[in-house]
Formats: structure tokens, sequence, C-alpha cells
């Protein structure tokens, strides 16, 4: 496909004939860790989708690393905040933003192995995240947690992550 607006009409075509079966899109965003090329494209594919989310009124995934600029800029133009932050990798400051939009956090396994000197703003930020706003997940087969960081992560890692985050609350 050579075209978004193609993929997106794909997309919305595909959603509509599994409705009854469909309550969100994505994982959809900006990832700047290996994508340096094609970065308006890639911006303007994620609005496409969080407009196409907004019109069908589904919830979003959201998968945001090393651009919270792009990512927060994109989802204030379009004006559509019904979703999940997934995998969330920035600090308070941007937590605050996405918070402030109606955004939920989540976190995977990488939050119980943060670098040492990180550990502090990783408990305070895990803090600062309203209870009832903060999720939990594994993004497996990735991210697996400590003590089994490095392996094939599994949804029965979950329960690292979650008796990780309750000894930080």
């Amino acid at each position: 496909i050579n075209n978004r607006h193609e993929y997106i009409k794909i997309i919305e075509k595909t959603i509509l004939e599994n409705s009854s079966n469909i309550i969100a899109l994505g994982e959809c965003g900006i990832d700047r860790h290996y994508n340096l090329d094609n970065i308006p494209q890639e911006i303007e594919l994620f609005q496409l989708q969080l407009e196409l989310a907004k019109k069908l009124n589904l919830s979003v995934i959201v998968h945001s690393r090393e651009d919270f600029e792009s990512t927060y800029e994109s989802i204030k133009e379009v004006d559509y905040n019904k979703g999940v932050i997934h995998c969330y990798s920035y600090g308070i400051e941007e937590a605050k933003k996405f918070l402030d939009r109606g955004w939920y956090i989540s976190f995977s396994g990488s939050c119980t192995y943060a670098k040492k000197t990180k550990m502090e703003q990783m408990q305070d930020l895990i803090r600062y995240i309203p209870q009832d706003m903060l999720l939990l997940e594994t993004d497996a087969p990735y991210l697996a947690p400590v003590p089994l960081r490095g392996q094939t992560n599994t949804p029965l890692l979950i329960e690292h992550i979650y008796k990780f985050v309750s000894e930080i609350l």
C-alpha cells in the first residue's frame, strides 16, 4: 500500500466488518529508537489512526518511544483522548501532560529494572500516577521483569510487575 489514506480505509473496513470484536485501535504511534527516516509520514499515519479511532469511538493503544513531543502534539492536534500510553518510558512532566488529557499510563516489565541511578525516579513516577489511571502489562514476549530479565516474557510474569509496583505504592 503506497498511500496512507488507502491503508486507513482498509483498517476502517476491517474494523467495521468485525465491530463486535474490536474495542481498541493499536498499537500505533511514533518510535524514534530505530526509525529516523520518514518522520513526517509516520506522524501523518499516527494522526490518521487517531482520527479513525475518534470517528469510531475506539480506545487507542499508543506506542511512543523517544519522541514524546511528536506523540503529544499529534494527540493534541487530533484532540482525541481515549486510551493508553503503553509501555511508558518518559518522566513525570510528560506523564502529567498525558494524564491531564485523560490518558491511562501503562508500565511493563522494564519498570522493574531501571538503572540504579534512575530507580528512584522510576519509583517517584509510579507514585505520581493516580492509581485509577495506572495500568500494568507484560508486553510479552519482550521486556521480561526482574528476576527473569532477558528471558522470553509471558503473561504469567505479570505477577512480578504487580509485586514490584505494589511494594512501591
